[in-house]
């Protein structure tokens, strides 16, 4: 296997690509937080007749961990975006 090319850019261009890197980040949590919103609607519309309450309280913590994650990588994303923006 070679070893990848990396393109020779300049310092404005680095910090845009960086940027929009971070715009795509963002999107993605958004479409992960949209399914776990989903799932909650999926766990609501099954109450309470298809899921025994320890059912219902194993999905809320699996939604809780993934809603955890997604907040802590929100908040990595903004610490970079702030660096980001200050070398402009």
């Amino acid at each position: 296997m070679s070893n990848p090319t990396i393109p020779c850019v300049d310092r404005q261009e680095a910090i845009t690509n960086l940027i929009e890197a971070l715009a795509l980040e963002e999107a993605a949590i958004a479409h992960l937080i949209n399914a776990e919103a989903e799932k909650a609607q999926a766990v609501a519309e099954k109450l309470p007749r298809d899921l025994t309450v320890q059912q219902v309280l194993e999905i809320q913590n699996k939604i809780i961990d993934v809603i955890s994650v997604l907040a802590e990588k929100e908040k990595q994303m903004s610490e970079k975006l702030t660096h980001l923006l200050s070398f402009r």
